[in-house]
């Protein structure tokens, strides 16, 4: 049985900006972007300790074709929680707090 993703609020906005982002700078561009992150929920669903730990007990799993990065942590429940979807650009000093 595939372990539940959570998805928190800021992670959510992080996804929103960057499809906006992304599909005000070519059409369809957004989706393709959403493509890519859900595929990468699934490979962290498979095997969710094979992505290296990036930070405190954060994993960080990059995302093909994007500068992006899928920062999460396993809760106490075997939960996936997926905190941010961080641009490898940004400033690491604005990591996610569980």
């Amino acid at each position: 049985m595939k372990p539940k993703v959570v998805i928190s609020p800021r992670a959510v906005d992080d996804i929103t900006q960057s499809i906006e982002w992304y599909n005000n700078q070519q059409k369809g561009l957004g989706r393709r972007f959403y493509s890519k992150f859900q595929s990468l929920i699934k490979t962290i669903q498979r095997s969710p300790l094979a992505f290296e730990i990036k930070y405190e007990n954060f994993h960080g799993a990059l995302m093909d074709d994007f500068p992006f990065i899928v920062l999460y942590f396993i809760s106490e429940t075997n939960e996936i929680v997926i905190t941010a979807v961080f641009h490898t650009r940004r400033n690491p000093d604005l990591m996610p707090e569980e």
